[in-house]
């Protein structure tokens, strides 16, 4: 039994850094190639939101207020979705909107979806992992407050936990760099992360079975 929950727990810490490398390379493609703002995390974005009202920034404030929105708007039907019928279906979700992204900005050849489909793929992801042992996995606030936290608790393994996911988002982030100073096209600085996720999410209901958390 206890090795069973082990493997579990190794399983848990995978698919977490993998989601947070996610979650730095899309705000990375995000900040650089399809918009102005991160995507990922919101203290930001609503520090700027507050300056840009105050110093009368319309466009700005439209924009700024369109991803937080948006996030709000992913975290929400992702966690009705993963409620319903788990943590898979949540992942879909997140990667089908990346997927959108795409289709829209080769049809389209306007990237302005990328302020509703991108944040709504990061709350997505957020939200349902957030309802699982994995956690958050799109932000760096609270995993960095909690290493400090646990540091100071003694609680090393659990640093650890979320020392693995600051250095995530550090890889994905850095990948997304490298990849985007190269010029890679962006249906391939797209469509890599919405085939993690899917394979994420497929293997997760086949073999891992991460459960939702009860409330």
């Amino acid at each position: 039994m206890e090795n069973a929950k082990t493997g579990l727990n190794t399983k848990i810490h995978i698919v977490g850094f993998i989601l947070m490398a996610i979650a730095g390379w899309i705000d990375t493609i995000a900040l650089y190639v399809c918009l102005s703002e991160n995507s990922s995390f919101l203290t930001g974005r609503v520090a700027k939101l507050g300056h840009f009202i105050i110093n009368s920034e319309k466009a700005n404030a439209i924009e700024v207020t369109t991803i937080i929105v948006f996030f709000i708007v992913g975290a929400c039907i992702s966690a009705l979705l993963t409620q319903k019928a788990g943590l898979s279906f949540g992942l879909y979700f997140s990667a089908g909107l990346i997927v959108l992204t795409l289709i829209w900005f080769y049809t389209t050849q306007a990237s302005t979806i990328a302020y509703i489909t991108l944040p709504m793929s990061m709350g997505g992801q957020n939200a349902a992992t957030s309802l699982t042992s994995i956690n958050r996995t799109t932000h760096l606030t609270g995993p960095i407050t909690d290493i400090g936290t646990s540091l100071a608790k003694g609680n090393f393994k659990q640093a650890l936990f979320w020392i693995l996911r600051v250095l995530g988002f550090l890889a994905g982030a850095a990948a997304a760099c490298y990849f985007t100073s190269k010029e890679v096209g962006l249906f391939y600085l797209l469509i890599a992360p919405a085939v993690v996720i899917c394979a994420i999410a497929f293997f997760q209901k086949r073999f891992l079975i991460i459960p939702v958390i009860a409330d």
